[in-house]
């Protein structure tokens, strides 16, 4: 009975120790944020030079800013956490991406249209600027997670696939006694 305990205890460590991981990256994402609004009030309200956010005035500077940052804090969280939470934000996921498909869109007509110098687009119009903005941050965040997904997707396929073995003892010939 006491080897049971033990075992039980021993498959929970982990768990307990990812949820531990989880709360800390959570601590350290909001705090991050936090640092970036105190900056942003700081250098619009008190005049702040030395931040150098006053020079990123534009929806282009900001995706700049943030985009690759935030790409790589996702990746670790992303492997810590358990499959079952992973399941749940790539549906999140995919509305988020519609949503900032659909903001873009609006961007995009908003700067052409309309001539919105604030959104920055019709100074990166070209198609370089945007494999620079987009391109680095999608491969180091989107490869490593869709390698995992595969990779599991393809070892639960292939332990699936693979012929059960009959268990010991059933057979066509009795076992002998020892």
């Amino acid at each position: 009975m006491e080897q049971g305990v033990d075992k039980v205890e021993r498959s929970l460590k982990p768990f307990v120790a990812r949820e531990v991981k989880w709360w800390t990256w959570k601590r350290i994402l909001l705090a991050a944020v936090l640092v970036l609004v105190v900056l942003e009030i700081g250098t619009y309200a008190f005049n702040w030079n030395w931040t150098g956010f006053k020079n990123n005035d534009t929806v282009w500077d900001y995706l700049q800013l943030l985009l690759l940052p935030v790409t790589l804090a996702a990746v670790p969280i992303w492997f810590m956490a358990e499959e079952n939470q992973q399941r749940i934000w790539l549906a999140q996921l995919k509305i988020a991406l519609l949503i900032i498909a659909v903001v873009l869109v609006v961007l995009f007509i908003g700067t052409y249209a309309y001539n919105w110098q604030w959104t920055g687009f019709h100074d990166h119009g070209r198609l370089w600027d945007w494999l620079g903005l987009v391109l680095v941050p999608i491969v180091v965040a989107v490869l490593p997670i869709w390698y995992s997904i595969r990779h599991s997707t393809s070892s639960d396929g292939t332990s699936a696939a693979q012929p059960q073995q009959a268990p010991q003892g059933t057979g066509d010939h009795p076992q002998q006694a020892l």
